[in-house]
């Protein structure tokens, strides 16, 4: 068993380190190494330990691009993951039914395509009810049932007016 120990690289950042094109590919290949970093099915994604090790790893590894601190690895990576999930929100939400293929949104982020591993990292969550279905649907067929019954009334009611009125009308005329 391999202990790694953990460098004494500082959590937070005193200057803002910019990320340049580089810097930012190298970050995401490392990221991809470690899926506990982002992969909730993953055993070790609830180990804050491991995670933290993880992300030691990687400021370490980007460490000959200059001081780059745990705490600016996690804000680049959050940053990225926002973006490309927002990416991701544009391409399905202009896959609407009915689109041509020539219509539906492709990215020109320069990234997206090798954060592609993000995909099924953020699982959908299953919406549940607190409504009892049956009762709902008792409850709605009782209330089409009275609607239609008094649409009928109402139909009725203005045939009679209608009739009534006409009645009045060749009276009238005689």
């Amino acid at each position: 068993m391999c202990l790694i120990k953990m460098c004494d690289v500082k959590q937070v950042s005193e200057t803002k380190m910019p990320f340049s094109r580089d810097i930012t590919m190298r970050l995401i290949q490392e990221y991809e190494k470690y899926p506990e970093l982002y992969n909730v099915q993953d055993p070790l994604y609830k180990n804050k330990t491991k995670r933290q090790e993880c992300l030691n790893k990687i400021a370490i590894s980007l460490g000959c691009y200059g001081h780059i601190t745990i705490g600016d690895v996690k804000k680049k990576i959050n940053g990225l993951r926002t973006q490309y999930f927002n990416e991701m929100a544009k391409r399905k939400k202009s896959q609407t039914s009915g689109t041509a293929t020539s219509d539906i949104y492709t990215s020109h982020w320069w990234c997206f395509e090798m954060l592609h591993f993000l995909e099924n990292s953020a699982p959908v969550r299953k919406g549940e009810s607190n409504l009892d279905l049956e009762s709902v649907s008792q409850q709605y067929s009782v209330l089409t049932g009275y609607r239609a019954a008094k649409k009928k009334k109402f139909f009725f009611d203005c045939f009679d007016c209608f009739t009534l009125s006409f009645y009045k009308t060749v009276l009238k005329l005689k």
